[in-house]
């Protein structure tokens, strides 16, 4: 089993350190963030919200910290870069489409190597590993390297909360996206306030080799992921997150509260909670209330993540 330690940027320990690319050489690698102020919210979906979930309960959420959020989804190039492989199944889709086939151990483990490579202190410890990061890494014990293992007081990257992804997806929004309420019912139809900023079902034909057949839920018959930060961005400036591929966050999925302050989730549970949905969903997966589930080591064409770093 191998062990996957913040001690160097090393990602294959079983044959010595390969480094990964200098980011700084193309901006296309380099990682941007914006900063999402701290405040208050509210989180989930009302009773009457087109393609709710029952898991969407309203609750008012505090964030005290403010906190850096990635504008795009990490990409195919951004991956390799650090890592030197590249998981996904649309490689044809090129660099800057997000990376996909990640499970979450390696998205943890992709946050370790851009911490150590901005000279920040990891935020976890991964460990028990049974694969290196790309090939399906499933793990048998994370930890946090923090006071109290409080992700939120990491110094480096890691993974934004539920709660977080969710108040930088809003950017003070109270609507299903962050430009209205969906307007139809919840297959793969046109929705005038989904398609300008979302990749989903209904619009994410492409024209790559290796694509996949989204015709049985009345999308094109050639589809997949899509080039990231290609379609309106919210009102503080991130891009994709709703549609293109689910991003992993950090909670455990869980009942929510009646309220919260700088909430992490349940305290242990089966499934991680995903967000956003993805090109091959349907509208209702794209809502900024959404919560997609899975276990840590699923992996699949379209799962991806972008990370966060609580501010100095």
């Amino acid at each position: 089993m191998s062990s996957w330690r913040p001690v160097a940027l090393c990602v294959v320990a079983m044959s010595g350190c390969a480094y990964g690319l200098d980011l700084s050489e193309d901006g296309r690698l380099e990682p941007s963030f914006v900063l999402v102020e701290a405040g208050t919210f509210t989180m989930g979906s009302p009773p009457d919200e087109l393609g709710r979930d029952i898991d969407e309960t309203l609750h008012q959420v505090t964030l005290t910290r403010p906190f850096y959020m990635q504008t795009a989804e990490v990409t195919q190039a951004q991956w390799h870069a650090l890592l030197q492989t590249n998981p996904s199944g649309f490689t044809e889709c090129g660099g800057d489409c997000p990376v996909e086939q990640v499970t979450w151990y390696e998205a943890l483990v992709f946050a370790n190597a851009l911490s150590q490579f901005r000279g920040l202190a990891p935020c976890y410890e991964v460990s028990g590993c049974d694969a290196a990061p790309g090939s399906g890494m499933q793990c048998t014990s994370v930890s946090v390297m923090a006071t109290d293992g409080n992700p939120l007081l990491c110094e480096g990257y890691r993974l934004p909360t539920e709660a977080e992804w969710e108040f930088a997806a809003r950017a003070g929004t109270t609507t299903a996206t962050y430009r209205g309420n969906l307007q139809f019912p919840v297959i793969c139809d046109p929705q005038p306030n989904l398609e300008p900023l979302a990749w989903y079902c209904e619009n994410a034909s492409v024209s790559y080799a290796g694509a996949s057949d989204c015709s049985g839920g009345r999308g094109p018959s050639s589809c997949g992921a899509r080039v990231v930060a290609s379609l309106v961005p919210n009102a503080w400036g991130l891009y994709d997150t709703l549609g293109n591929v689910w991003e992993w966050t950090w909670d455990w999925h869980g009942e929510y509260t009646s309220s919260a302050i700088d909430p992490l989730g349940a305290d242990a549970g089966v499934y991680r909670v995903m967000r956003g949905g993805s090109w091959a969903d349907e509208a209702h997966d794209a809502r900024a209330a959404c919560r997609g589930i899975a276990p840590p080591g699923e992996r699949g064409d379209g799962i991806g993540f972008r990370l966060a770093r609580t501010a100095p």
